[in-house]
């Protein structure tokens, strides 16, 4: 049960990194790194990520961040 805890605010967590890393595209602001992104979509973060960049409209057109989400979610169900 405290895996399923941990993963769900691991998602969350890459979930709010997306809006904050779009806030910051709009606004004009210090960006994150792509690198750190794909990081944590490929370390488990896959459907957190996945769902920010479809709720955000955000790193959409970079097919390297859907293959890293797809990446991370066959990782986590492997596990």
């Amino acid at each position: 049960m405290y895996h399923l805890w941990l993963f769900f605010f691991y998602n969350l967590f890459v979930f709010l990194l997306m809006g904050i890393d779009k806030y910051k595209a709009v606004y004009k602001k210090y960006r994150i790194s792509e690198k750190i992104l794909l990081l944590l979509f490929l370390f488990g973060g896959g459907i957190g990520g996945l769902s920010g960049m479809i709720m955000f409209h955000h790193k959409i057109r970079k097919w390297y961040f859907y293959l890293c989400a797809s990446i991370g979610v066959c990782t986590v169900f492997l596990l």
